[in-house]
């Protein structure tokens, strides 16, 4: 609510700094630029945007108006503002779009995984990422044939703590309210020219908007900006809570008399909590700078589903539990994508035909990197490199549906993956034979193709929208179907084993034990979501319904579907026997028991574990030298297993033989009287 607050506020105050719009309507010349959030998914969109990028300085056009990101999305509309000011590069391999992108993953060099760099509040390695941007400053600093350019950049940002701000008056009076800030917008304008390096300088915001937006860096409002300043604000917007820590900014806030305030270092987390698709901030910057309407061009992979049905005729919901499941469902998707609803009703005139045109180009197949939440792509090289070619494939099929002739590229892998299109009518049909023109393409392309194509027939073929973790079982196992390499089945078991180790050293890095346990608890069964695995052993506590408690551990032969229970039992005698003369209570009871214990294939949420096996009891008393009556049964029931934590026994137990010591046998005792127990048992499990 607070975040839909100060977005009316400043709609209504932006209208106070905005310049009159001219009487010509006609579109700018440049297009501006939008790149959703999408984790790994960057890869993708730096081949859309790098080949969208050769287009427009092909026809002439080089540099965009404004270019506004989000996390992933962030880097590369960074990188499409330099790159469309410099000269082409027809080779996709040696673009700065490729270098920074397909080496940033856990099997590169930094990995983005290291043992080392796990803290209380991330798991993966802020070295890799540093690694990478190094590797677009030094691009930025070669020599390149720098056209003339000025393109505004804004990235999005969000503060871990929130900020006050006070609304400004267009009479220039005291504020008397304030409004909670924490989604940032950092405004940079990249100016290049022929004969000399790029320089970057702070954007200014018109009043009286000027303290909505932080200044990055430590100088003044008219000196430039330092690269390091400028990545800081892009690596902050993409540092995603829990994957990557908070990324520390420098900024500075104008104050109410245009001055700027002391330099403060904020930490920052990842834009797209508040702003996935900033849409609406590329409207706000196009406005400042050019009273006319522009193209918009919106790189977002997810926004054109595969299949469009699925969301047509939603099964209609049964329970409370599931309303709210999936209407707060919706509602994060809806708010995810509320900058883009508020650009577009900003400036109707991108739904207009004979406007300016927002262009959405469509994802035609399945990246290899949208599974285990868009996270796939940083396990593998390959999964990368092709979908950076992916994004290529799919930006040419949209500038030759709108009548466009592609750009010329120099890529031999590429060149496959244009004959696997036009041999697969768009990855629709089974292609019998490979093209020629994938003779020589790495082998890993050609098997990700065949993955690929064959994924999303079977999407298609789903009369309803499969759960994620079905969708990605299909994937690996189509990996495992076309001979990849790594299998699928290897993939994920590395992917988990490195995870394992990732919650491990973060539950131990907790400042607490409450914490620590809490990760150590969830850890498991976040893993076991992504492929799901019963532990080794176990140790159980639990409670009986008539007075009664039990301890067990359960150890695995090496089988995934069977496992040895051993445990003892203190109960109290009579409440749960079946037999008609027995009173309420006779007293104690202590048992031994030997379960073999069948473990079906049955998900990481909820199980359902048949058990069959022998035990022996006797009353509590015999061991203070009472004689006493054995007795021995046969038991069998279920256990049901909520989280892989919780569990409720309900079992019987067929008292069948009894064994007297010195010769003493009770006309009525309970325990030899009863042929029949129940049991129910609820309690808690621990991995060992």
């Amino acid at each position: 609510m607070r975040h839909r607050l100060t977005c009316l506020l400043l709609a209504c105050i932006s209208a106070l700094g905005s310049p009159v719009r001219a009487d010509d309507d006609t579109p700018a010349s440049r297009p501006n630029l939008v790149v959703a959030g999408g984790v790994s998914l960057g890869a993708y969109q730096a081949g859309m945007v790098y080949f969208f990028n050769e287009q427009h300085l092909g026809e002439r056009r080089p540099g965009y108006q404004v270019a506004v990101g989000t996390s992933a999305g962030a880097v590369n509309a960074a990188i499409g503002a330099f790159a469309a000011c410099a000269e082409r590069q027809p080779k996709p391999e040696q673009s700065v779009h490729y270098r920074v992108w397909v080496p940033l993953g856990i099997d590169g060099e930094p990995s983005l995984f290291s043992p080392k760099a796990v803290t209380a509040r991330s798991i993966l390695a802020p070295a890799a990422v540093d690694a990478a941007t190094k590797r677009f400053v030094e691009w930025i600093e070669e020599p390149h044939q720098w056209q003339s350019c000025s393109t505004a950049l804004g990235v999005t940002a969000t503060r871990l703590s929130p900020r006050r701000v006070p609304i400004p008056l267009p009479d220039g009076g005291v504020p008397t309210a304030q409004v909670v800030r924490q989604s940032e917008r950092f405004l940079i304008e990249i100016r290049t020219g022929p004969g000399r390096s790029p320089s970057v300088y702070p954007y200014r915001a018109p009043a009286p908007l000027t303290d909505f937006y932080p200044h990055l860096g430590r100088g003044e409002l008219d000196e430039p900006l330092t690269l390091e300043a400028l990545i800081d604000g892009v690596v902050a917007s993409g540092a995603f809570p829990v994957a990557f820590p908070p990324r520390n900014v420098v900024e500075r806030i104008t104050g109410p008399d245009g001055t700027l305030g002391p330099a403060r270092t904020v930490r920052y987390v990842d834009g797209g909590v508040y702003a996935n698709v900033p849409l609406s901030l590329a409207v706000q910057l196009q406005r400042w700078r050019d009273p006319r309407p522009a193209d918009v061009l919106l790189v977002h992979p997810e926004l054109t589903p595969l299949v469009p049905e699925w969301g047509e005729s939603p099964t209609p919901t049964s329970s409370l539990g599931r309303m709210l499941q999936r209407f707060f469902g919706d509602f994060v998707q809806t708010s995810l994508l509320e900058g883009m609803v508020e650009g577009i009703v900003d400036q109707p005139e991108l739904r207009q035909p004979d406007g300016a045109h927002l262009f959405i180009p469509p994802r035609r197949t399945v990246t290899a990197s949208e599974h285990l939440g868009a996270f796939a792509g940083f396990f593998d090289a390959s999964f990368r490199a092709f979908d950076f070619y992916l994004g290529m494939l799919d930006a040419r099929a949209s500038i030759v549906a709108r009548g466009g002739t592609p750009p010329r590229v120099d890529s031999a892998t590429f060149d496959c993956f244009v004959a696997w299109d036009d041999a697969s009518s768009g990855f629709t049909k089974p292609v019998e034979r490979m093209p020629s023109a994938c003779i020589g393409a790495p082998e890993d392309m050609r098997n990700l193709l065949r993955a690929s194509s064959s994924y999303r027939r079977w999407l298609v073929a789903q009369p309803d929208e499969p759960p994620s973790d079905a969708k990605s079982d299909k994937w690996f196992a189509l990996l495992d179907d076309v001979g990849a390499q790594p299998s699928g089945a290897e993939l994920r078991e590395s992917i988990r084993r490195l995870l394992g180790e990732a919650v491990e050293r973060m539950a131990a890095a907790q400042p607490s034990m409450l914490e620590g346990a809490s990760i150590s608890i969830l850890g498991p069964i976040a893993l076991n979501s992504l492929r799901y695995e019963e532990p080794e052993a176990i140790a159980a506590l639990g409670g009986f319904w008539d007075r009664g408690a039990e301890v067990a551990v359960g150890l695995r032969p090496g089988l995934s579907w069977l496992r040895f229970d051993l445990g003892l039992r203190g109960s109290a005698i009579g409440t749960s026997y079946l037999h008609p003369r027995l009173p309420e209570r006779r007293g104690w009871m202590a048992s031994a028991f030997a379960h073999v214990v069948w473990l079906p294939s049955s998900g990481p949420w909820f199980q359902v574990e048949p058990y069959i096996g022998a035990g022996i009891a006797a009353p509590l008393r015999g061991f203070l030298g009472r004689p006493v009556a054995f007795r021995t049964s046969i038991d069998a029931g279920l256990h049901w297993v909520a989280l892989q934590r919780i569990y409720l026994t309900t079992g019987a137990s067929t008292y069948v033989h009894d064994h007297f010591v010195d010769g003493y046998r009770p006309e009525a005792n309970a325990l030899t009287d009863a042929p029949l127990r129940l049991d129910l048992a609820l309690g808690v499990r621990l991995f060992l």
